[in-house]
């Protein structure tokens, strides 16, 4: 049977480049790097610990302290964030604990800043020890003089003690064109370029169906997905561009990715 993928269903989703979301990795010529993100209390702290295709650091943030400083976040202003289209943002949460060490949670979500006052709006949270994927998506109605920012925060507490921080590294910012944001049917993928895994996820829980296609429809490889995150070996694909489709709660959905 032959496979067709129309322009129509290729394009729903457009990726925002470097030009808006910077420093997705938190590094720079080997070195860790802070470079276009600000923060709120303590500075964050380059640990050398990555998920696969991260480079080498990641950025860990510590959480606010209700007795000490608080909110406590990293965060960068995204000046030319569409409005009024849904948004996603997506990237690898870390949050480590073991008897002596509690972390709260790892989120990264959105939010607005208005003359140095955070607002957030919406995030979407781990607590998993492991480099975990997660997504989070948004359609944007500012206020007068908001800037739309993404926020990375290891949460809160009120107490005492001070919990663990949590790790962030290789984030990524796509927008997604003609759809409202309750029927955002988002796939994400990291890394890209990809070597050998491509994983996958939805902001909408599972992934069914992974198919990965060349640029004339023409399928490749399959996988049966699931919950969570998945992912697709692609170690065996000549380089170039490809679409991957997937099955979301909301439908299917369609992004592309460079096979270096």
């Amino acid at each position: 049977m032959k496979h067709i993928l129309t322009l129509a269903a290729v394009l729903p989703f457009t990726s925002v480049t470097a030009q808006t979301l910077l420093n997705t990795s938190f590094e720079s010529g080997g070195a860790p790097s802070f470079a276009n993100w600000e923060w709120s209390c303590a500075d964050p702290a380059p640990v050398a610990d990555a998920p696969q295709g991260g480079g080498t650091w990641s950025a860990w943030k510590e959480p606010g302290q209700a007795k000490g400083c608080f909110p406590s976040y990293l965060f960068q202003r995204i000046s030319d964030m569409p409005y009024g289209a849904p948004v996603v943002v997506s990237g690898w949460v870390k949050c480590p604990q073991d008897e002596f060490n509690i972390c709260l949670s790892g989120s990264i979500g959105f939010g607005t800043i208005n003359g140095g006052t955070i607002t957030p709006i919406v995030n979407t949270a781990s607590t998993d020890p492991d480099w975990t994927y997660v997504t989070c998506g948004h359609v944007f109605d500012p206020g007068a003089g908001d800037t739309a920012i993404v926020m990375l925060s290891a949460g809160f507490i009120g107490g005492p003690i001070q919990p663990s921080s949590a790790g962030f590294d290789a984030l990524g910012l796509d927008i997604a064109e003609g759809i409202d944001e309750q029927g955002l049917p988002h796939l994400a993928h990291f890394p890209d370029p990809a070597t050998d895994m491509l994983y996958l996820a939805s902001d909408l829980g599972g992934v069914q169906g992974l198919e990965v296609f060349d640029l004339t429809g023409r399928p490749l490889l399959r996988a049966n997905g699931g919950m969570g995150t998945q992912r697709i070996d692609v170690a065996a694909l000549p380089a170039g561009r490809y679409l991957v489709r997937g099955i979301t709660g909301r439908g299917p959905a369609v992004t592309s990715f460079i096979k270096q």
